[in-house]
């Protein structure tokens, strides 16, 4: 009977053990799920004119003046003495570019633009027009704090008056110069006519448009080794969307900073990372 009565208060210990276990894992899951919470990255990117329109903002204009900048935001920062910027830019360089900033940066920036959360700032200068990147951060040991974040720092970018719609476009290649049209607020089936001047060649096409597609334009002219391309796209209600596209030597120059953004007034682009899982 003896044996029988330690076999029994034996599974009610590990029974316990188990449960108690369980616990610990819930607990130590909630925690990681609310510390990845705490760290979600944010950015928002402001034109240089909005900056100039802002009291809150005029600490920085002068800062690469005339340039774009990125605000982006960390919720929390883990207990660390520095911390590495990573970005990713597939179309210039194959490698992830890194930067070591001490702690006291984040704080320092912050109080510069007035945010109660810690905070860096990233100019447009030496990036390309519609050139999409990919920022992460990470603690000097290798802890990643948040998602990667994907955001153009000059974006290319017109919208109508009401903000309603909207033409993007990125670039996608630099040799050729390519860039991928997209539009926002655009219903499927409106008849667009989309007209291209560049170095004297003048294109003219009428088509149209579904939701969801893009338009692939490579502005280029043999013979010629760079410019600028003047796209226009109108719609049916006679509503015009205009921009200037560099390509060739004319969009390199952007590359060492020698030019300011094509586009000088947006409205202000926000966007947020996922929490870690």
């Amino acid at each position: 009977m003896r044996q029988n009565v330690s076999e029994k208060n034996t599974k009610g210990t590990t029974m316990n053990s188990k449960i108690t276990q369980m616990i610990l894992a819930l607990f130590l899951v909630a925690t990681i799920n609310a510390s990845a919470d705490n760290h979600v990255l944010s950015f928002e990117t402001l034109s240089h004119e909005t900056l100039l329109q802002s009291d809150k903002y005029e600490k920085i204009v002068n800062f690469d003046s005339g340039q774009h900048k990125t605000i982006i935001r960390i919720l929390e920062l883990p207990k660390a003495e520095a911390y590495v910027f990573k970005w990713e830019r597939p179309l210039v360089a194959k490698k992830a570019q890194c930067k070591e900033i001490p702690k006291n940066l984040f704080s320092e920036v912050a109080a510069l633009l007035g945010e109660e959360n810690p905070a860096f700032l990233l100019s447009s200068k030496g990036f390309l027009p519609g050139e999409k990147i990919t920022f992460s951060l990470e603690t000097q040991g290798g802890t990643v704090i948040g998602q990667p974040l994907e955001f153009f720092p000059q974006p290319l970018i017109q919208e109508n008056r009401s903000g309603e719609s909207k033409l993007i476009a990125e670039l996608s290649s630099l040799s050729p110069s390519t860039y991928e049209i997209t539009f926002e607020g655009i219903p499927s089936f409106e008849t667009l006519i989309m007209s291209s001047f560049s170095s004297g060649e003048k294109l003219v096409n009428t088509f149209q448009y579904r939701q969801g597609s893009c338009i692939g334009l490579m502005p280029g002219v043999v013979g010629k080794e760079g410019g600028s391309c003047k796209l226009s796209i109108q719609r049916q209600k006679g509503e015009k969307f205009q921009l200037d596209l560099p390509w060739g030597d004319d969009l390199l120059k952007h590359l060492g900073g020698e030019c300011l953004p094509v586009v000088p007034h947006f409205t202000a682009i926000t966007g947020k990372s996922e929490e870690l899982k």
